[in-house]
């Protein structure tokens, strides 16, 4: 079946397209583009979201690391008592006798609008170890054992353990994605000897 317009110049019927087919063509066209759009909108979005998680789950790994790095060279402070079962401030002690803190501090210690995990050496200034886009919800230092195992004077009851930390860490993308459908949180833990062992 033919369509045909009359071409004034000629009085020749010729074929062509009448306006409701025209209309059903731009109607399904831009139908189409929408859900083109709609696609590569989602693409884009998703794209983002997993580039985030990786960019949180690495700078989560690097936290971790680097309070590992600090428990493996120190030595755990137990200032001769026992020290609670979880707490989310741990006291170590450098192979020279210096006081080193790592703490899970509040947002005003921190300089910004979240929390972060901050060293302190010495009794000095507190600094963040924690990288920007990076907000610790949770961190908790779980110590084995509680009591020094490497006391002064050793008895039958004392622990022959080599002393270790388990770190348990909550972390998010909340500071870059401020939305709360688009904050991902994710959970991290690990265990860490000491490497001294001086009984």
């Amino acid at each position: 079946m033919f369509n045909y317009k009359i071409n004034i110049f000629t009085s020749k019927r010729v074929p062509g397209f009448t306006l409701m087919e025209i209309v059903i063509v731009l109607a399904l066209f831009a139908l189409a583009s929408v859900l083109i759009a709609g696609i590569f909108v989602n693409m884009q979005t998703t794209q983002r979201r997993v580039r985030d998680n990786q960019e949180l789950i690495t700078d989560a790994r690097y936290l971790l690391e680097v309070i590992a790095r600090e428990v493996r060279s120190d030595f755990i402070d137990y200032t001769g008592q026992p020290l609670p079962v979880n707490t989310d401030v741990l006291s170590l002690k450098s192979p020279s006798g210096t006081p080193v803190v790592l703490a899970h501090s509040d947002a005003v210690t921190c300089g910004t609008v979240y929390k972060c995990a901050t060293i302190s050496r010495d009794g000095g200034t507190v600094s963040s170890i924690t990288s920007k886009n990076l907000a610790v919800e949770h961190l908790q230092f779980y110590v084995s054992p509680l009591t020094d195992p490497f006391p002064t004077n050793v008895l039958s009851t004392t622990e022959d353990k080599q002393p270790r930390v388990t770190i348990v860490l909550k972390a998010s993308n909340a500071p870059k994605n401020p939305r709360p459908s688009e904050t991902k949180a994710f959970y991290l833990q690990t265990t860490v000897s000491a490497r001294a062992y001086v009984r």
